[in-house]
């Protein structure tokens, strides 16, 4: 917070609010409230925001709960050698696990 403390609050708010991060929730709120205003009166339903953001949420914990699973089973799975074989480093199957990783679960 110390590089907001020369700016003015309208400044902080915007930098803030233009992290990636907080994109998807920030256009969940925005819909929910263009829709209420503009078309639930002539369709008739009306959206709540509270279930829209849980939604989100638990998405987000279930994707983060799915990589770190995913990451334990790979990581009991593998083992590790008794001895290093004459050839290999011992830092090329962690390498191998890294790079494994990276393209199982970062790429969704």
């Amino acid at each position: 917070m110390d590089s907001f403390a020369g700016s003015s609050g309208a400044a902080a708010a915007t930098v803030t609010l233009s992290q990636p991060r907080l994109l998807i929730p920030m256009i969940l709120v925005l819909l929910y409230n263009r829709y209420n205003l503009l078309a639930a009166d002539s369709v008739g339903i009306h959206l709540e925001l509270l279930p829209m953001l849980l939604g989100f949420f638990t998405y987000k914990a279930g994707v983060l709960s799915q990589g770190t699973v995913a990451l334990f089973r790979e990581l009991s799975a593998s083992g590790k050698p008794a001895a290093p074989e004459s050839g290999d480093k011992p830092t090329d199957d962690l390498k191998k696990q890294k790079d494994a990783f990276n393209t199982r679960v970062l790429t969704r």
